[in-house]
């Protein structure tokens, strides 16, 4: 196995199990305090790190070893959970930073719907070509389907991920001219920090799978492909642990960079 390979192994192991860890952790807030943004995206958290990136990097190994009907099972549960999971971010967004806004609404749907609306017709298109090809003719033949599939789902991703970024920095330009005056707190004006930054990371990380599978890299070296996706998971992982469930140290690191108590 390639060293770019165990790389990839890494990141996706620190994505699932970071991600799960934040995920119950924002869903026990949740439960204590009934907060909505909390709910949904820890819900989001869950969804994604523990159940659509596990089943769609598992889903080819499942074809090979359990065949058409294992896989199609894997992959619109995948499908469902990502769908719900790019619906959650938008919501988060939404709640936190403009939920008196009516064009933000329409973008949540909007992200939502389409995300499903991309993950379903690929798996109507699979069913489809698996139950009128030959097994090996069949995978061949859904390959570049799923990869022309990944360029608008993986944008859909990135609008997400661009909008919360921005949401995020312009708040924590604000938050920042109020920690200056000694009106905030440099923990919550970190976060908002973190949180855009994370985000913005990984909107070029879209980006770049976006173009990688445009220039059939995909089909040339497949696994530049996926490291790239789980250089981006593990970039979401500490955005997300660094923003929902920060280490005591990093937190006494930050109130000393801003010249307060640890």
């Amino acid at each position: 196995m390639s060293l770019l390979a165990w790389v990839a192994i890494v990141c996706f192991a620190v994505y699932v199990s970071v991600g799960a860890a934040v995920a119950v952790r924002l869903l026990r807030l949740a439960y204590r305090t009934r907060g909505l943004p909390e709910l949904v995206i820890g819900s989001a958290l869950l969804l994604f790190a523990a159940i659509n990136f596990p089943l769609a990097v598992s889903a080819n190994y499942l074809l090979a070893r359990f065949g058409p009907d294992a896989y199609l099972a894997a992959m619109s549960v995948a499908q469902l959970a990502s769908s719900a999971t790019v619906a959650g971010v938008f919501l988060f967004t939404y709640l936190v930073f403009r939920r008196h806004s009516p064009w933000a609404l329409v973008l949540v749907i909007a992200g939502g719907l389409a995300r499903a609306a991309i993950g379903f017709s690929y798996i109507y298109t699979a069913a489809g070509t698996l139950a009128e090809l030959p097994l090996d003719v069949a995978i061949e033949t859904l390959r570049p389907i799923y990869g022309a599939r990944m360029v608008p789902a993986t944008l859909v991703y990135g609008v997400g991920f661009g909008w919360t970024a921005f949401e995020a920095l312009r708040y924590h330009a604000a938050m920042r001219r109020r920690l200056l005056l000694g009106m905030a707190d440099p923990v919550v004006v970190n976060r908002f920090a973190v949180w855009g930054g994370g985000n913005l990371v990984g909107t070029f990380f879209t980006v770049a799978i976006v173009v990688c599978y445009l220039a059939g890299l995909s089909d040339e070296s497949p696994v530049v492909t996926r490291l790239l996706v789980s250089l981006s998971g593990l970039v979401n992982a500490v955005t997300w642990l660094l923003t929902f469930l920060p280490p005591a140290g990093y937190l006494a690191w930050v109130r000393r960079r801003a010249g307060g108590s640890p």
